[in-house]
């Protein structure tokens, strides 16, 4: 608008030269009579070199109150209290100036685009966010309710201990994939605990029996001898058996460090959900509603209502603050929906990465030994995360070993899972497990996993790997003991040493390192 009136002033002030000249006020008002067709400008004057007014024109005919006169005035344009643009451009004739003519220019059209725009932005905004409401039902519908519901069934799980609950699929999404795979975890964990508890008492009742059978048996030599080689086969089936169930106990030490992993995943996701719901409730968009009512009672006279009425001043100020605050709202609920959707992947990397190792048996594979170590630490991870632990790796470069994987991962997420709480039972600022990878000796590889936590008495730095033996009060303990078997079967050996209590301890697994083909020595 500024070039605009600018140029107007430039041609009037060329046309006025032969009227300035001649000194003929009459030639210069036919020439400002031309402003006529430009609604937009209200006064003009005409003055001549001494500042006096030469010719005058206003808009509506009427008595042209003269513009205050611009003697010397530099060109140039301001806008004035009253709501006008003010243009002063010179006149000159062979680069003398000769006069000035002043242009006063009304802002109605200026004022009516920006409603028209300011009322364009507001329903774009009003749309935008309702879109997001709806999209934010939706997901509550689908995404929300069902995690909300599996946090609600496995924290009555862990609270109870009652493995029989089972979650209802509503849905062939990946919700209902997710309530699939913990129903089957949940289905493995209790046959695992019927089947251990089975075991133990059929364990009892043999070695119970055997024991008065070989009593009977010392009465003769013979008899004996024969009792005593029946009781050896037995003894040994029963041995076998024990090592089936503490390997079965190891699997559900997995499984139940990975419903403790999604456990405290879904309580990061109820978190995320209850925000994004707190913030649409406190959203403005009720009070975008009244703003955009009160706007529409005035739309034949807005800018007056803008500009003079009480509510109207405060409108524009109150509309941007709102736009800011939706804004602001709409970013974090972006971002909650994203760590929403992470949390979500997460579950299920880690229900995917339990069911990968699910049922494999007597497989060996070649695999890279620090990869099997990273996949115990993610079934371990959340866990790790709440107790605010440092990792600290140390992996040698090696190559890929033909080993059994289901066995090794068995037995590093239990190391790591006693070290988390060994960690967790002392009250420091420094936490901090450290896992390292080398080469013991040119034929064998080791996996140390040391914490910093509550330690190891001397007297217990055998007894832990025996069977039963455990210092936590929830503890069974098969962990170490079955973690031991393993490393055995492996052909290779774990071993326990710590300076004391409150010196932390360390663990080491050394496995043969054999490479080339990998070859199958069992049944999946």
């Amino acid at each position: 608008m500024v070039q605009h009136v600018r140029t107007l002033a430039d041609v009037l002030g060329g046309n006025c030269v032969a009227a300035l000249t001649f000194d003929d006020p009459k030639a210069a008002n036919e020439v400002l009579a031309s402003l006529r067709f430009e609604r937009i400008i209200q006064d003009a004057v005409v003055s001549d070199h001494t500042g006096k007014n030469f010719a005058a024109y206003n808009h509506d005919g009427q008595a042209t109150v003269p513009l205050p006169p611009e003697v010397g005035a530099e060109p140039g344009h301001r806008f004035e209290t009253d709501g006008t643009l003010q243009i002063v451009a010179p006149i000159y004739d062979n680069n003398e100036r000769i006069g000035t003519v002043v242009l006063k220019a009304g802002m109605t059209q200026v004022t009516a685009r920006f409603h028209q725009q300011l009322l364009t932005a507001l329903v774009v905004l009003l749309g935008s966010i309702m879109l997001s409401f709806v999209f934010s039902s939706i997901l509550q519908k689908f995404v929300s309710v069902p995690i909300m519901k599996l946090a609600a069934t496995a924290e009555h799980i862990s609270a109870n201990h009652d493995f029989s609950i089972r979650v209802e699929r509503v849905a062939n999404d990946e919700i209902g994939s997710l309530y699939t795979a913990f129903n089957r975890m949940l289905d493995q964990i209790e046959s695992s605990a019927v089947e251990l508890k089975r075991s133990h008492d059929d364990l009892e009742l043999r070695v119970e029996d055997r024991t008065s059978r070989l009593s009977e048996a010392n009465e003769t030599l013979s008899h004996e001898v024969v009792e005593r080689k029946k009781a050896e086969n037995e003894l040994r089936e029963l041995q076998a058996r024990s090592i089936e169930s503490a390997r079965r106990a190891g699997m559900a030490e997995i499984a139940t460090s990975v419903l403790h992993n999604v456990g405290n995943v879904l309580n990061s996701v109820n978190v995320a959900a209850a925000l994004i719901r707190d913030k649409l409730k406190s959203s403005g968009v009720a009070d975008l509603k009244n703003a955009t009512e009160l706007l529409s009672q005035h739309l034949e006279d807005v800018g007056e209502f803008i500009s003079s009425h009480r509510q109207g001043k405060q409108l524009p100020r109150f509309l941007i603050q709102l736009s800011q605050k939706m804004s602001a709202d709409e970013v974090l609920i972006g971002m909650e929906i994203k760590t929403l959707t992470e949390n979500i992947e997460h579950i299920k990397g880690i229900v995917s990465l339990q069911q990968s190792y699910a049922g494999i048996s007597g497989m060996i594979e070649q695999l890279s030994l620090a990869e099997l170590v990273e996949d115990a630490v993610k079934i371990n991870s959340q866990s790790i995360s709440r107790h605010k632990i440092e990792l600290v790796r140390e992996f040698e470069d090696l190559p890929p070993l033909q080993t059994e994987k289901q066995k090794v991962l068995q037995i590093l997420v239990n190391l790591i899972s006693n070290a988390k709480y060994a960690i967790a039972a002392v009250e420091q600022s420094s936490r901090r497990i450290t896992l390292r990878v080398s080469r013991a000796a040119t034929d064998r590889v080791c996996v140390e996993v040391i914490d910093n936590g509550i330690g190891i008495p001397p007297e217990n730095v055998t007894r832990i790997f025996s069977h039963g033996f455990t210092t936590r009060r929830d503890g069974h303990g098969f962990g170490l003991h079955s973690a031991a078997n393993l490393a055995r079967e492996l052909g290779g050996a774990l071993t326990a040493r710590s300076a004391g209590l409150g010196q932390g301890a360390a663990f080491t697994l050394e496995l043969p390192f054999k490479t080339g083909r990998a070859s199958t020595t069992g049944n999946n």
